[in-house]
C-alpha cells in the first residue's frame, strides 16, 4: 500500500502545481487533459487507500490482497466517474 500512497501524493502534488500555475481560461487541451489525468490518478490513490483500511477495520475474514484488489476496483470507478462529471460540467 505503500507505492499506492507514493503515487497518490506525487499525482495530487502534480494536480496542485498544474492548478497554480496555470491559467484554465489560456490553458491548452493538453494542460487540461493533463489536470483530469492527474486528478484521476490521485482520487484513484486516496480512495483506494481509504476503501481498504475501512475494509481492515470492519476485519471481514478475507485476505488483505483480495481486500486490496477490491478497494483499488472500487476507488477507480468511483474517482473516474468524480473525474467524468467534472469533465462533463467544465
Amino acid at each position: 500500500m505503500l507505492w499506492i500512497s507514493i503515487v497518490a501524493l506525487a499525482s495530487l502534488g502534480a494536480c496542485l502545481g498544474i492548478v497554480f500555475y496555470f491559467d484554465p481560461f489560456e490553458a491548452s487541451p493538453f494542460i487540461i487533459v493533463l489536470f483530469h489525468l492527474t486528478l484521476l490518478f490521485g482520487l484513484t490513490g486516496i480512495l483506494t487507500l481509504l476503501g481498504y483500511f475501512l475494509r481492515r477495520i470492519k476485519k471481514v475474514k478475507k485476505m488483505p490482497a483480495q481486500d486490496a484488489f477490491n478497494s483499488f476496483w472500487q476507488g477507480s470507478v468511483l474517482a473516474l466517474a468524480l473525474v467524468g462529471l467534472l469533465a462533463a460540467v467544465s
